[in-house]
């Protein structure tokens, strides 16, 4: 299971905002329909840096919010929505 795709709604300075993790899709989520759509690129490089290996990272300013992100991943909350490459909502 991978994770691609996170949407916060609202938590702490973050604030109805989508991040994806994949480079292998492309994800849009509709706010108003509650919603993700996930295509796969065209362009994507199967195994680029080596056999199930996924290299992502999170890079801004400080106080931009990297370390906010980071905590979504301990939280158990309503605001935060975990999608996986068939769209499915992940409980983590």
């Amino acid at each position: 299971m991978e994770l691609i795709y996170l949407y916060i709604e609202d938590y702490k300075n973050i604030k109805n905002q989508g991040f994806n993790f994949s480079s292998k899709f492309t994800c849009k989520y509709d706010e108003v329909k509650k919603t993700l759509q996930i295509d796969e690129k065209n362009n994507h490089i199967e195994n680029f840096f080596g056999e199930n290996i996924n290299i992502t990272a999170i890079v801004g300013e400080n106080g931009s919010g990297k370390s906010r992100i980071l905590e979504t991943f301990t939280k158990t909350d309503s605001n935060f929505l975990f999608y996986d490459e068939n769209c499915n909502v992940l409980n983590l």
